[in-house]
Order: C-alpha cells, then structure tokens, then sequence
C-alpha cells in the first residue's frame, strides 16, 4: 500500500545534513530528489521516477500543445506568439514544441511564430543562468544540486526551478516578470475568469497581458496564446501576502549565481579531454590506414594467388540465387520506366493525358488533381435549413458512430453545413467519405475547397524503351514542365 507522510527532513541522511548546514533551510526540488533517490535506494521494494524536466517528460507534455493546434484548427485561427511559464521546461515545452515543429516543416502559418518562456526575476535561470552541467540534488545525483530558492517573508517561495538551462537559448526566447506585477495579473484573471491561477501560471498570464497592452498601443492584430498551467488553490498563502502588501520585488543577485557556479563539477574540462583523445585516436587510425606508419609492397597479392579460376565467377544479386546446372537463364524482364507531370493546369493535363494514351498503348496514363495552395477537399454535410436542423443532423451522424464533425456558423454559403473533415488530396477526402458511407451516412459529399485554380499530375508508366518519344511527344504539349521520375 503507498504510504504518504509530511515531509519530514530529519528521516533521510541528505535531509539531516541540510539542516546542519542550514536550521532555517526551507528545502528545494534539489533537496526533495535527494531524498526520494536515498529512499528508493535503500528499499528493494521502491523505485523511483522523475516527473518533470527529463526528455520523456517534454514527450507526453506535448499533448497540451497538440490539443491547443486542435482548437485552433476548429476555429480557423492560428497564434502568433506563444507564452508560457517556465521552471524546469516541461510545461513550456509541451505547449510550444508542436508549434514550433509546424516551423520547422515550413508551415507558413508558423512563420513569424514566437514562442516566449517567461520566468520570475527571483530564479531567472533562462536570462541569467550559464549554460552548464550540474547535478539536480544535493547529494550529486542529478543536475543543479547547490541551487536553494532564496525565502525571506516578502518573496514568493517556488522551489520549481532549475538554473542550468542554457542562456543561449534565453536570449531570443525568454523574458522575466518581476513579482507583484505576476500576482497583479493572477488576480486580474481571477475576477475576469473565475479560475486562481497558481503563482507559476501567473509569470505567462502578465506577459499575455503586456503583449496585447502593445498590441492595443500599435493597433496590431496579434493571436495571443498562453498556458494556464494549473490553479492556485494551494498557494492562498502567498495570494494573501500579496493582498496584505507584504510582497516585494525581488531579483536574484549576479554575486549568488557566480557561487552556485563555483559548485558545478567540471564536466566542461574533462570533455575537452575527451574530445582531444577522440581527435587523436582518429589522426592516428588515419596514418595508420594511409600506410605512414609503413606497409608490406603487395599486401594483397598472396590472395590473388589463392583464386581458383576467377575467370569463371560471376556476381549474382543478394536477391537473386543461381541457375541450377544445365538450366538456362530466363531473359529479364523489361525495365519499366515511371514519369510524373505535376502543377499542370486542366486543359495542359486532359491534352497530355490524352495524347499520351492514344500514342502508346502500351503505356498507362493516369490524371489525378491536387489541392492547390489554400485549397483541398472537404467532406461535408450540405447546409441545413436552420440551427436545430443542424443539430438534428448532429445527433443522427453521432447516432451512427461519428463524432470527429462540428457545425459550420459562418455566414455564407455553407452556413449550417456539417463538417467532416478537411483533407490536403482527393484520395484522403474519398478514403474519409468511404469510411463515413460504411457506417451508414447517405448525405455527405466530397467537394473541392476554394482557393487557386486546381492543378493536377500526369502518371505516365509503360516500357523503358518508349522514354525519349514519350518525353518529345510531352514537351511539345508542356513545354514549361520537366518530367519528374516516380515508383
């Protein structure tokens, strides 16, 4: 059974020295690790996990940002900056990283996109910190051990906080937010929301607030994106102490940095050690290789010597097993070569296609359109007459299994229709319509979304030998268009 207790330092030994060396120590996230690895350690039946900051952690946190771009696409919006409060970086990570792989992938609603880590000026480990290795308890088990949030009655007591993450990555990404002004923001969401954020969520709930005071400044149009990252039902005592006044501004000192640094292990200069061996160890395999340490003339002549009728081998494919003895080999099959149209405007494709079909008959020509850009195919139930008919729909489409749909209240043309899906191709909106038609929907519809003018591919396949007539025929018709070689 799992047994809870208060936390009750004088039990471990990493506990009892803190106090030694502190009485007032009110603990940290360094010290709780310490505690719980000693635990785990001495107990065959326990073990211990780390809940936050490591790799696996950013992995599963993700899904606070990929359940936020599922918002966005429901409502046809997209953020252009991006907030959160950041300690260790799960939290951060996870709203800001699905974000930021649509960036990565050119996606051209990301191109702007700012995703901000904000921080309290008391444990400014992105703005102020170094980039560097440390452990994360006291007894040197894990990263950043020697850091003790300061406590004193007019300061925010957080222990969530690790100062080795890298100032490089501060510079472009990162602001701080001093304390009052946090709690500020806290309880101004408070009155308007209905929801106590923690102290933690209020460092990114004052940058939204600056960010759109700019915005209403500039008369700039921005899409504010922000992670409430959880309620501060616990934290009363510290909202009292802001409402009483006794809070205070607070900025962690450079002289305290500078020792906490001091106890970083060296792990910088036993690398360069490393590396230099590393480097060395290659300089010399290539020496070695190159034969500057000297080689025999004819180091592979006594293998020649060793053949027996080379003449007579022959290669056979790793695919392939040889002819039985007496048997003759089959001929090879032709090669079949495969040629690609795309970007063809209609009448360009029917021309080709056509032509291309009635020319060589022994070729396969294949048309198929594609979404231009701003376009694709849409799965949809044909407008409604009215709100509750719409929602009569609804509730028959859920009736028979299909709940991935919402209605349409835009105005215009397709104002109450229901929407099934957006696809980027015609084979994704037909694969979606199939599966809908198998559950027993009648009324859905495939159509084409507007934007561009649609485009369309040619697929050519047949003999390797009909390439250049085919290729001549084709460049009389699309001259502007090279032929791209497919499976």
């Amino acid at each position: 059974m799992p047994r809870f207790s208060p936390a009750r330092p004088t039990l471990t030994n990493a506990g009892r020295a803190a106090l030694a060396a502190d009485p007032d120590n009110q603990g940290s996230l360094g010290l709780a690790i310490s505690e719980a690895v000693e635990e785990a350690a001495g107990d065959p039946g326990t073990c211990y996990t780390l809940g936050s900051v490591l790799n696996h952690v950013l992995l599963h946190q993700t899904v606070i940002g990929l359940e936020a771009k599922k918002a966005f696409d429901k409502i046809g919006l997209y953020p252009d900056v991006i907030f959160g409060p950041c300690g260790g970086g799960s939290s951060f990570g996870g709203i800001a990283f699905p974000f930021l792989a649509d960036k990565a992938a050119g996606d051209k609603r990301a191109a702007n996109l700012r995703c901000v880590a904000v921080e309290p000026t008391s444990c400014p480990t992105l703005t102020k910190g170094a980039y560097a290795y440390d452990y994360g308890d006291v007894s040197g088990c894990h990263a950043d051990h020697a850091h003790i949030p300061s406590v004193t009655t007019s300061c925010h007591r957080d222990p969530r906080r690790w100062l080795a993450l890298p100032r490089r990555f501060a510079a472009r990404f990162a602001v701080v937010a001093w304390q009052v002004a946090t709690f500020e923001a806290g309880v101004q969401f408070a009155r308007a929301e209905g929801i106590i954020p923690a102290p933690e969520s209020c460092h990114g709930i004052r940058a939204a607030i600056d960010e759109a005071l700019r915005c209403k400044v500039t008369g700039e149009a921005k899409t504010i994106l922000f992670n409430l990252t959880g309620h501060g039902h616990f934290d009363m005592a510290s909202y009292d102490r802001f409402l009483s006044g006794k809070l205070e501004d607070y900025e962690y000192p450079a002289e305290a940095i500078a020792e906490s640094l001091k106890h970083c292990p060296r792990l910088i200069e036993r690398l360069k050690v490393l590396v230099f061996l590393l480097v060395l160890a290659n300089l010399l395999l290539y020496a070695f290789v190159e034969g500057y340490f000297g080689r025999p003339e004819n180091p592979d002549a006594w293998r020649i010597e060793q053949q027996l009728a080379a003449d007579r081998l022959r290669i056979v494919g790793r695919s392939k097993t040889p002819p039985a003895k007496g048997a003759t080999e089959q001929p090879a099959e032709p090669e079949e070569l495969c040629l690609l149209w795309d970007r063809l405007a209609g009448a360009q494709a029917n021309e080709l296609a056509s032509t291309l079909a009635e020319k060589f008959s022994g070729v396969r020509v294949e048309r198929r359109a594609v979404a231009a850009e701003g376009a694709g195919w849409w799965v949809l139930v044909p407008p409604q007459a009215s709100k509750a008919e719409a929602d009569k729909k609804v509730g028959e489409l859920k009736e028979l299994g299909v709940d991935d749909l919402f209605v349409v209240h835009d105005t215009g043309a397709y104002r109450f229709a229901i929407s099934l899906g957006v696809f980027a191709n015609e084979r994704g909106g037909q694969e979606r319509l199939a599966e809908l038609k198998a559950k027993g929907v009648k009324s859905a519809k495939l159509i084409p979304r507007t934007g561009k003018d649609p485009q369309f591919t040619v697929e050519a396949r047949g003999p390797l030998a009909k390439k250049t007539e085919i290729l001549e025929h084709a460049t009389g018709i699309v001259p502007k268009s090279t032929a791209l070689n497919c499976k």
